[in-house]
């Protein structure tokens, strides 16, 4: 079911939507491949997005589609992986992209819930991380 672009304003929720609106909320995705989570997308207009997400290619069309959408107050994409530091570290690309992390899958605890082959990782590569 597709969310109407300004679900607050047809429901005329006033209070509501100036409550959401002083708020001034950032909603920050660690890993955006795909897009935000769909109940996110009702406060989106009041909301700024921020997404690290350390495949490039991913990256670069989450900058160009998420703007394009107009749903969030603004958009900012890092091609860059969360760490606690800024040391370059290895990124482990997994066979399920969106599973892919600084660190290396655990395959006791993916194995219990039948996700091992997800988790395999493919190849690792340098990242840069933004701490």
């Amino acid at each position: 079911m597709p969310l109407p672009k300004k679900l607050f304003s047809v429901l005329d929720l006033p209070v509501l939507t100036a409550l959401l609106r002083e708020a001034d909320s950032t909603f920050v995705d660690v890993g955006g491949r795909g897009q935000a989570l769909y109940p996110l997308l009702t406060v989106a207009p009041f909301a700024r997005y921020v997404v690290a997400e350390p495949d490039p290619a991913e990256a670069v069309r989450l900058q160009e589609q998420l703007p394009r959408e107009g749903r969030w107050r603004s958009v900012t994409v890092f091609a860059e992986a969360i760490a606690s530091s800024s040391e370059p570290r290895q990124l482990h690309i997994t066979a399920e992209p969106g599973m892919s992390s600084l660190l290396l899958p655990n395959a006791e605890v993916t194995g219990k819930y039948y996700l091992a082959p997800k988790f395999a990782v493919v190849w690792s590569r340098p990242s840069t991380c933004g701490a």
